[in-house]
């Protein structure tokens, strides 16, 4: 798997990821949904062209052999100075092969590694197992949070 900068050309592979039906129900007002909206976002991100695992976020397409198979962002976390947080959607046809945990790993590390954060963390709804295995998978760590409707994992340059 490779992780490249999301383009313009993405548009309609990132379409058909951003338009799934548990997309929207996991990633709630997160990102685009319509296809205007997705193709525009596109669009955005090939001006921005932020290099790939910049200091400031990354907007990265998953991409198997010519395919689009997913998309994962991070980048500045609003709550937590120094730290980033993330999202990741695989495409329905392509869940089950790990590749949200490949790239969540290497972008999760590169960052508290090489880029010296004080670590990456993310959450998930508790009624999504799969995206926990992911964070778990990709090397994360559980850590306990208040929420009753939440989960929370972590990685930070001491688990690197």
């Amino acid at each position: 798997m490779l992780l490249r900068p999301v383009t313009r050309d993405d548009g309609d592979p990132m379409v058909a990821i951003w338009g799934d039906p548990l997309v929207a129900h996991f990633m709630n007002d997160f990102g685009p949904r319509t296809p205007e909206q997705v193709r525009a976002w596109c669009d955005q991100r090939n001006k921005d062209r932020f290099p790939p695992l910049a200091t400031d976020s990354a907007n990265l397409a998953m991409v198997v052999g010519a395919d689009v198979v997913g998309w994962i962002g991070a980048g500045a976390a609003a709550r937590e100075p120094g730290t980033w947080d993330f999202g990741y959607i695989v495409h329905p046809d392509h869940r089950g092969h790990g590749y949200a945990a490949d790239a969540l790993g290497t972008l999760a590390r590169h960052a508290v590694t090489d880029l010296g954060l004080h670590k990456v963390w993310g959450t998930c709804a508790r009624d999504n197992p799969a995206s926990a295995r992911t964070m778990i998978n990709a090397g994360l760590v559980e850590v306990p949070t208040r929420s009753d409707e939440e989960r929370r994992f972590e990685l930070s340059g001491s688990d690197a």
